[in-house]
Formats: C-alpha cells, structure tokens, sequence
C-alpha cells in the first residue's frame, strides 16, 4: 500500500510536533534535576502534567486513530504520569524515564 506523499508529510509533521513536545519537557526535567531550584522543578512539573493531560485525552477521546490496545497503554501510562506529577514532590528520575522513552519511540516513526 502506497502512502499519499502529502498524508506522509502530515504525519511526518505532527511526529515531529510530538517529539518537540516531549523533548521540551525532558530538557526541562533533566534541568531541573541537576539544579535542584525549586521554580526549575515546579516549571518542569507543570510542563509535564499538561504534556500527559494532552496525550491522555487524546488517546482517550473518541477520534482516535490508534490501535485500541495502543490507546489503552497510553492512557494507563498518562494516568500513571499525572499521579506522579500531582504527588507533593514528583520523581523526576520517573518523568524523565517515561518521557525518554516515549521520545525514543517517535524517533523510531519516520
């Protein structure tokens, strides 16, 4: 099956978008954690939560695209991340693990 070069280059797109999501807030998280200022950590915190909010009302909404299986692991995983980030003070090694690999796996999309 041939893909459309202009849906590839949306698709390709809203990748790019997601990572730069995510590597925002990774960059903010691993700053954080080296410097320890509390406004550092409570950006970083913020940035996080409504990044998992986002990823977690889409997978959750009803005009999802992704595989049913696919939406759920997303949803569990976002729920787990907005825990962690509403906890009095969330484990960056945690956010900064999930929101890596997450990263790691848009980087596998072309």
């Amino acid at each position: 099956m041939t893909t459309h070069p202009a849906l590839q280059a949306t698709v390709q797109g809203l990748r790019a978008a997601e990572a730069g999501a995510f590597r925002r807030a990774l960059t903010l998280l691993e700053m954080a954690r080296a410097d320890g200022r509390p406004m550092a950590r409570a950006e970083a915190v913020m940035v996080t939560g409504l990044l998992w909010d986002a990823v977690l009302a889409s997978a959750a909404g009803p005009n999802s695209l992704l595989p049913a299986e696919l939406r759920e692991g997303l949803a569990s995983l976002a729920r787990s991340v907005l825990e962690e980030v509403g906890r009095p003070k969330p484990d960056l090694d945690f956010l900064i693990l999930v929101n890596g690999e997450i990263l790691a796996g848009l980087a596998t999309y072309h």
